[in-house]
């Protein structure tokens, strides 16, 4: 098994990098474009989707990766569910974002951080599509086609830097040609995501309504988690965005798009992990092979993070101006938490592969409670750096 996810996790990371490389292309662009303070705006607009369809997630990305995994025979029901579970719980998100948004207090919220709500509000239907491509996806993993899930990933990545380009070219440097290069990018990496999760499933759709509870049933036990784990991750941008303004919060996004991006060293081994330990019916391998991974990742994770805190003035001078040179201390105090949730990462995967990802979602509610509080406290009085509040 070792050499398998050793083999999986070189071709993971070389996709990734190049990954890397179109969504950093894509990230200097739209901030030399539109500038700190329009990169903020752009910065909270996307998290605000992106918030909406993972409420109505539930966890069955993963839910399709541990049935699939087990069972290759599951995954024509696993597809027609997860198309249907889009559809609906897609149009239950669409329906509460647009209550949301209507509220006096997130609209004067937008409006101080220069963001149209009547535009937000049309971008709310793509919800469902945004669905619908994080659980085919997962089928793609659960049938063990490693290579095509990177390929995925790697051409969502390509396809938003060329729709950036050509929409610059073709029209002008505003928010809204940025987000409708996001859009097109969306819908362009929906369709062979369809291709590669029917392929998968052998051409074959059908909807067990009994699979579905329990995969709804797993789900819930990590969906909970999930959420928190990404409000420790992002909920700090929203409340640089209520203390400090939209410029901070440029400044803010592109520390942590940086900071993050030192995780797909971690992202790359856990793609091939979760289906490793999912598909493992010996306890005692799965966990001596997320012994030995873990190791290996906290001495690599320790040297990047060096490496990049010491790199981090020239990096972000060359790559975004000096007009973000203000990104470098919020960037450098970000690494210690990044290393620690390198080896989180890895440990939340076993703990979903063997069935108890109920633990992980304790410990990120934990985090989350910690995370805000210091959030509140740190932020109005020591700007971006008081955001940097990794307790996770």
């Amino acid at each position: 098994p070792m050499t398998s996810l050793f083999r999986e996790s070189v071709i993971t990371l070389f996709t990734r990098m190049a990954a890397f490389a179109f969504y950093l292309g894509t990230s200097v662009l739209v901030a030399r474009l539109i500038g700190p303070t329009l990169t903020g705006a752009y910065t909270l607009f996307l998290l605000s989707l992106e918030i909406s369809v993972l409420i109505v997630l539930f966890g069955l990305g993963a839910a399709n990766v541990f049935h699939g995994a087990k069972d290759r025979t599951l995954l024509p029901s696993l597809l027609g569910n997860s198309i249907v579970a889009s559809a609906v719980f897609g149009l239950i998100s669409v329906l509460l974002t647009r209550i949301l948004v209507s509220m006096s207090s997130l609209k004067q919220y937008y409006a101080d951080n220069v963001i149209d709500v009547d535009l937000l509000s049309q971008f709310i239907y793509l919800i469902p599509l945004l669905l619908l491509q994080r659980y085919l996806i997962e089928i793609v993993r659960a049938a063990g086609d490693i290579l095509a899930y990177n390929l995925l990933n790697l051409w969502r990545a390509i396809a938003g830097f060329l729709m950036l380009v050509a929409l610059v070219v073709l029209y002008d440097k505003s928010l809204e040609t940025a987000l409708g290069a996001w859009t097109l990018a969306t819908i362009v990496t929906l369709i062979p995501t369809l291709f590669y999760a029917f392929q998968a499933a052998c051409w074959r759709v059908s909807f067990d309504l009994s699979l579905l509870w329990n995969c709804l049933r797993f789900g819930a036990r990590l969906h909970l988690g999930n959420v928190a784990q990404f409000m420790n991750y992002k909920l700090d941008i929203f409340l640089v965005g209520y203390f400090l303004g939209p410029f901070q919060v440029g400044i803010y996004s592109i520390a942590t798009a940086l900071a993050e991006r030192v995780w797909e060293i971690p992202h790359a081994i856990r793609t091939g992990l979760l289906y490793r330990i999912s598909s493992q019916s010996e306890a005692h391998i799965a966990a001596q092979i997320t012994s030995q991974v873990t190791r290996t990742i906290a001495v690599l994770m320790a040297a990047v993070c060096m490496l990049l805190s010491l790199m981090s003035y020239p990096v972000v001078l060359v790559l975004y101006g000096d007009r973000f040179v203000s990104v470098v201390l919020p960037l450098i105090l970000l690494m210690p938490g990044v290393w620690a949730l390198s080896i989180g990462k890895i440990l939340s995967v076993h703990l979903s592969g063997v069935g108890k990802p109920e633990l992980a979602t304790y410990g990120a509610l934990l985090s989350l409670v910690a995370t805000i509080g210091l959030d509140i406290l740190l932020i109005p009085s020591m700007g971006t750096a008081g955001a940097v509040s990794y307790t996770h």
